[in-house]
């Protein structure tokens, strides 16, 4: 990845690799908040806290940095029960 500078992004790395390996993504300076595990419910709560200007760093499943610094690391949540989601309304889609 290439440094980007002078940057008025968030930028939140997930994946394989930044849940294998934190700490070497924590080193990207550009790198704000890291993801680990499954990220549906920790990137919807940071959606929501960022827009909310509210402290993401209670947020499970994430690492934040606040000025190069890790300040929180948090736990791994429970899997997500996919047997609790609504069901999903096909109805708009043909030949389903």
């Amino acid at each position: 990845m290439e440094p980007i500078e002078n940057r008025k992004i968030t930028v939140l790395a997930g994946g394989v690799f930044p849940t294998s390996a934190p700490e070497i993504v924590a080193r990207l300076n550009y790198v704000d908040f890291i993801c680990l595990g499954e990220g549906e419910g920790a990137i919807l709560d940071l959606s929501n806290a960022l827009e909310d200007n509210k402290d993401p760093s209670g947020i499970p499943n994430l690492w934040v940095k606040k000025n190069g610094t890790i300040i929180a690391k948090n736990p791994i949540r429970s899997a997500l029960d996919v047997n609790s989601l609504p069901v999903q309304d096909l109805s708009i889609f043909e030949d389903v």
